[in-house]
Order: C-alpha cells, then sequence, then structure tokens
C-alpha cells in the first residue's frame, strides 16, 4: 500500500466507557490526517473477567469451544462501538472480527497461536477508509472455529499485524512505557527504550505492559513496537529495540526488580567479582550469561546493589 500505515492497539481500561472511547476516536481521527490506521481493540474494561463469571454460573467447566465463542464477543462489541463512533465524527471505517481480518490460528482453544495473517481483506477495506478496527485476541482456526488467544492476545493481534503488514506497532495502555518499577506505587524513571530480550523475559516473568507472545512475535520478525499512555498519546512512550538495554532495572511483581550488567566483552573474572561483591547483599536470584549479569532483587535492597555495581563498572 502507497500510504503510511500504522497500528494502533488500545487495552480495555483505555475503552471502559463511552467517555473514553470518545477521546480514542479523536486522537484516531487525528492520527488519520497523515496515515492509514489498523485499530486493533480489546474487550471493554472487565467484560472479559464478567464473561467468566457468567459462564461458570451455567456450568463449573465450560466447554472451551464454546467459552471461546462467548469470549470474542467483547472484542466484538468494542470494534463494532469504535467503529460506530469513528464514523460518526467523520472518520470513514469498519469493523472486523478476527476471522473476517483474516487472521489464523491454531492450537487449542483459548490459547490458539497465529501461524498466518491473510492481507488482503485489511487491505481492501483500506482502499476505501481512513482505517479498520479490528476485535483483537480472536482468530479462525484450522476447523473453521472462532479460537481465543490467550491473555494479551489483543497485544498478539496487534504485534502480528505489523508483522504482516510490515508497518510501526503502537501499544496504548495506562502507562507511558515502560518504568523501572510499577507506577501506580511512585514515579519510577520510564524508559525511552528496552531491547526486544529484556522485553521478553520481563513479560515472561509476569510485566504487564506488553505480553510474552507479542514481545516474542516483535523480537523474531523485528516488529517496531512503542508502548505509549492511553491518556497522554502524544507523548514518546518506549520502544522497543535491538540495541542492548543497559544497566536496567525493571519491577517484576510488586517490591522485586531485576537489575542488568551489561558489558561487552566476556569476563569469567567480572561475574566472581559480582558474585563476591553482592555476598552480603539480600537478592532473589542472580543469572549470569555470555555477556550479561541480571540480580533479582528487594527494591529496598536497590540502591545498595546499584552503587556496589557501578563501582564494578568503574574498575572493569
Amino acid at each position: 500500500m502507497e500510504e503510511n500505515l500504522v497500528v494502533l492497539k488500545f487495552g480495555g481500561k483505555s475503552l471502559a466507557d463511552r467517555t473514553k472511547i470518545g477521546k480514542i476516536a479523536r486522537y484516531i481521527k487525528q492520527r488519520c490526517k497523515s496515515e492509514k490506521v489498523i485499530v486493533v481493540v480489546s474487550a471493554m474494561g472487565d467484560c472479559t473477567d464478567k464473561l467468566l463469571l457468567l459462564a461458570k454460573k451455567f456450568c463449573a467447566k465450560p466447554n472451551a469451544r464454546e467459552m471461546d465463542m462467548l469470549l470474542s464477543c467483547g472484542e466484538n462489541v468494542s470494534a463494532s462501538l469504535m467503529a460506530i463512533r469513528l464514523n460518526g465524527i467523520g472518520v470513514k471505517t469498519c469493523s472486523l472480527m478476527g476471522w473476517q481480518a483474516g487472521i489464523l490460528a491454531e492450537g487449542e482453544h483459548n490459547k490458539g497461536t497465529i501461524y498466518a495473517i491473510e492481507k488482503s481483506a485489511i487491505e481492501e477495506k483500506l482502499l476505501s477508509n481512513d482505517c479498520v478496527v479490528v476485535a483483537g485476541f480472536q482468530a479462525l482456526d484450522r476447523n473453521g472455529d472462532v479460537i481465543t488467544l490467550g491473555r494479551g492476545g489483543s497485544d498478539t493481534t496487534a504485534v502480528a499485524l505489523g508483522a504482516a503488514f510490515d508497518c510501526h506497532v503502537e501499544i496504548f495502555s495506562d502507562f507511558n512505557g515502560i518504568c523501572a518499577g510499577d507506577p501506580r506505587e511512585q514515579n519510577f524513571r520510564k524508559y525511552s527504550q528496552v531491547d526486544y530480550d529484556t522485553a521478553v523475559r520481563y513479560a515472561g516473568a509476569g510485566a504487564k505492559v506488553l505480553s510474552k507472545t507479542s514481545t516474542q512475535i516483535a523480537k523474531e520478525a523485528k516488529v517496531d513496537v512503542t508502548c505509549k499512555s492511553s491518556q497522554k498519546p502524544n507523548l514518546l512512550g518506549t520502544k522497543l529495540t535491538s540495541v542492548p538495554t543497559a544497566f536496567a532495572g525493571i519491577n517484576i511483581k510488586r517490591g522485586l526488580c531485576e537489575i542488568d550488567l551489561i558489558y561487552t566483552h566476556h569476563s569469567e573474572m567480572l561475574q566472581k567479582t559480582v558474585k563476591f561483591v553482592l555476598q552480603n547483599v539480600e537478592f532473589q536470584n542472580i543469572l549470569i550469561e555470555k555477556d550479561k549479569v541480571s540480580i533479582f532483587v528487594d527494591e529496598t535492597n536497590l540502591e545498595t546493589v546499584k552503587n556496589k555495581l557501578s563501582a564494578i563498572n568503574n574498575l572493569t
């Protein structure tokens, strides 16, 4: 396609009510002035959790296929309401369910894996529309059934679309990117960039800005991804990059941080020195790789550990 193309993904809290959907719609309208836009949406607010509870009122262990049919409804509602609002403010658009958007997945219900995206459906819609709104989290399986992609599935949808269309992806959440700690607790430093490997590891350890599957896809396909704030979407956010993130600490769960010490040459002596310096500091775990030492510490010890590691850097 000749026009600039971007994928914008919005999480459920960003779409929790009419006011928030309206705010996001106005931002999308602004972006459509200079770009063609694929919008990916999650279910509104806590809609998915409510549907899960509803199903369990009918059966303690619901059938997996029928659960996918039910849970996918949340994203369908978000996509159609967003398209209704966009059309209402003069943005020509249409909504697509996962199967209509050509997103194909395989595997077990409730945890499908995308194996292909047939781009023609979205490409055709973009020829006559300013943007297309795609229901995230869902796809079509090899049996012709709806299959969902697991928790964080809308992130997966967005990054997979970015890989398929070779375009930039912006993931919008409550926070302006990836921070050194939980921004809900205090004003932690925000990173301007984080490398793919670090993003994959932190997502796997429980960090909630991006899902593990989406970060893995971004890493493998080298997708240009930026994590941004839905409240202040014009801020720069955090960009995923192939450049290693030096000396970064990111909060994985409450009270626990990881510090990465990266060096440019392999040195067994440096690894031994790190262990020696930290022998009197309480830490949860230490991971030593060829060119990186990662230490998991309680946030109360964070400054002490950083100071000790900084001393090692100065010596080496």
